[in-house]
Parts: structure tokens; sequence; C-alpha cells
């Protein structure tokens, strides 16, 4: 009978073996996990609450000030930086157009001089045709009058032809 007794607790041990390594594995986690949550949002939990005296207390309250001025200055430093770089685009953009409309004004310029000259070229070539051809007409009117045959303005004599030349 103990033989017996042995045996069925040895089976039942054996069926338990299983239900026991994961009950200690679930404790193990939990503990783990509540252990690392308290040390992770919690690290005070660890320190000794130590009094501040009054001395401790100006110390931190003038390196907290000196902080906030700290911080104060950058913060307006960096606004400066920022308001610089505003100013500076802008002039730079203000340089930027007015060359442009300086070059754009010198073309403008330069091409209605450029068409100025040639109206003027063209004038005086026409002008230059015309005299010619009024010089060929006037010479051709002298050769009338010198010829009494073909002459037909012999009226005219008393005109002055070198006038018109």
């Amino acid at each position: 009978e103990n033989l017996k007794l042995k045996a069925q607790i040895e089976s039942k041990a054996i069926k338990l073996l299983e239900f026991q390594k994961q009950v200690r594995r679930e404790v193990l986690s939990c503990m783990r996990r509540d252990s690392t949550l308290e040390t992770s949002f919690n690290s005070k939990l660890y320190k000794r609450a130590k009094k501040q005296s009054l001395r401790e207390a100006r110390i931190t309250e003038k390196l907290e000030k000196q902080q906030k001025m700290e911080q104060e200055r950058k913060k307006k430093q960096k606004h400066q930086e920022f308001l610089n770089s505003v100013l500076q685009h802008a002039k730079e953009f203000r340089d930027y157009h007015r060359q442009i409309q300086h070059k754009t004004t010198k073309l403008s310029k330069a091409v209605k001089i450029y068409h100025e000259n040639a109206e003027r070229e063209e004038r005086k070539e026409r002008e230059r045709i015309e005299k010619e051809r009024l010089k060929r007409l006037m010479v051709r009117i002298d050769k009338r009058l010198v010829s009494p045959s073909k002459c037909v303005f012999s009226t005219l004599e008393h005109v002055n032809w070198a006038n018109y030349r």
C-alpha cells in the first residue's frame, strides 16, 4: 500500500509539474513587471527624502532664476537673429528687383536708341535719294533748256535753276 501511495503521489507530481512551472513563470514575470514599472515611473521610491535647508533653497532658487534668464536671453537672441535674417532677405529682395528694373530700363533705352538711329538713317537715305532724283531731274531740265529744238521751258529763261540743285 505504501508503494502504491508513493506511485500515485509521483504520477500526480509529474502531472502537476508543468502547471507548477507555469505558475512560477507567471509569478516571476508579474514581480519583474511590477518592480520595473515602479522604478521607471517613480525612482524616488528608492531615495530617502532629504530636508532642504534654507541656504540650499536660496541657492536652488538662484540657479532656477539664472536658468530662466538664460532661456529668456537665448529666446530673445534667436528672435533677433530671425528678425535680422528677415531684414537681410528684404534688402536682398529689393536689391535684386532694383537691378532687374535697372537692366530692363537700360535695355529698353538701348532698343529705343537703336530704332531712332535706324529711323534717322532711313530718313537720311530717303532724303539723299530724293536729292539725287531732283539733281537728275534738274540735269534733264538743263539739257532741255540748252537745246532749243526740244526746249519746252523757253519762256522760263529768267528762272535761276541753280537754286534748285
